[in-house]
């Protein structure tokens, strides 16, 4: 598990969890400085990514993105 700071403020605004051969993660990340998680992105063995983000702050994930599909998908 590892921490960033991402905005140079101080605070960490993400963390990134692997297993121990690094073949799937997922990072957890406040992108609009809050101070809480906004974006869940998580990775496959095949690098194949899902993301997940917050737009109104509700603490829900209102919109998935997939690289293996390219499709948006909406959740609310």
């Amino acid at each position: 598990m590892s921490y960033s700071d991402l905005d140079g403020d101080g605070t960490f605004d993400s963390v990134r969890h692997a297993t121990e051969d690094y073949k799937t993660f997922r990072a957890e990340m406040d992108t609009d400085g809050d101070g809480r998680i906004d974006t869940v992105v998580t990775y496959d063995e095949d690098y194949d990514s899902v993301t997940y983000t917050d737009e109104d702050g509700d603490g829900l994930a209102d919109r998935m993105y997939s690289t293996e599909t390219g499709e948006i998908t909406d959740l609310t």
